[in-house]
């Protein structure tokens, strides 16, 4: 038995908390859900990569749960890393998403590779047709939306040792 402060190796996360919760059928987002034909868009999403990779070599994405996250950010406009907190934390959101009883969320970096490989045309598609099916139940005015998911964070610079030093080193030599 290990002491109560020190982690286990065996008995899982006992870190984490799992919990049985109900939502709503008339939640927005569930009712969503529902409306969507989801092998439609995971074979619209399966043409739109198949196109624009050379070879389907790696693992398979997971279509599903992806294209959920996709909607979820079509909807409420949010960025990627909302998205992630949002599936990871809330629970129609994680319903849209398929992952209710799964352990897996996806971070905001494999969001991001998603899109990216589906480009701008096909996100443009992917948006069209969960905005469509948001306006179909009422969740949304399209006079007033605008949906862009091609934001991208800056890569900035540190310093450190190396750089600094190379620096040093050109103002000592033109001295």
């Amino acid at each position: 038995m290990a002491h109560p402060r020190q982690m286990s190796f065996f008995d899982g996360d006992e870190h984490s908390t799992s919990a049985n919760i109900s939502i709503k059928k008339n939640h927005e987002l569930v009712e969503l859900c529902h409306l969507i034909d989801w092998p439609e868009f995971i074979e619209l999403a399966m043409d739109i990569r198949a196109a624009k990779v050379k070879s389907n070599a790696g693992k398979e994405p997971h279509y599903r749960e992806l294209l959920g996250a996709i909607a979820l950010m079509s909807i409420r406009n949010i960025t990627f890393r909302q998205a992630e907190d949002l599936i990871a934390h809330y629970a129609p959101a994680r319903y849209l998403c398929n992952l209710m009883d799964s352990t897996w969320s996806p971070d905001q970096i494999t969001i991001f590779d998603f899109t990216q490989r589906k480009g701008a045309d096909g996100m443009e598609l992917l948006n069209q047709k969960f905005l469509g099916k948001a306006q179909d139940l009422g969740l949304l005015d399209p006079k007033k939306l605008m949906s862009d998911t091609t934001a991208l964070e800056a890569m900035i610079p540190y310093p450190n040792e190396v750089g600094l030093m190379n620096r040093f080193s050109q103002l000592v030599f033109y001295l």
